[in-house]
């Protein structure tokens, strides 16, 4: 009975632990680093449909986007805020297409990086391409908090 008893326990302890890293490594929204949530296409549609302010930061992991990226991130840090992140070099074929389609602003074409500003299902602001440290500085004194 005893021995019975044990193997119910660890059969639980097992669940519960590959429940606890499905739940880990399987999520839509993994942290990229401290100040970005990378986030799905998906997500960031229902991002742009949302009344909430969101910032959302647009880019690809590539050479060009490090030096940019790092700008951002020394600024959130400083602010010690996050914001979210969309990967473009994840999306490929049919989902670059639904990627211009969410909004007017990359309807036609886009600009890598990009800083967008969401609130009450609209762009409210935006910084599109590389521009200085201290630029980047001001738009997001404007909107964090």
């Amino acid at each position: 009975m005893g021995n019975n008893k044990i193997k119910w326990i660890i059969l639980i302890i097992i669940i519960g632990l590959l429940i606890f890293l499905g739940f880990r490594f399987f999520r839509k929204e993994q942290p990229v680093e401290d100040n970005f949530t990378e986030i799905s296409l998906e997500k960031y549609t229902e991002l742009l449909n949302s009344s909430d302010k969101t910032i959302i930061y647009i880019s690809s992991k590539n050479d060009f986007s490090k030096e940019y990226e790092e700008n951002v991130k020394t600024v959130l840090r400083q602010k010690k805020q996050k914001i979210y992140y969309l990967d473009l070099s994840k999306l490929k074929g049919e989902d670059i297409v639904t990627f211009m389609n969410a909004n007017e602003l990359t309807k036609d074409s886009y600009v890598e990086p990009m800083i967008l500003v969401i609130k009450d299902s609209q762009i409210k602001d935006k910084i599109l391409g590389v521009v200085p440290k201290a630029e980047i500085m001001n738009f997001l004194d404007k909107y964090v908090d």
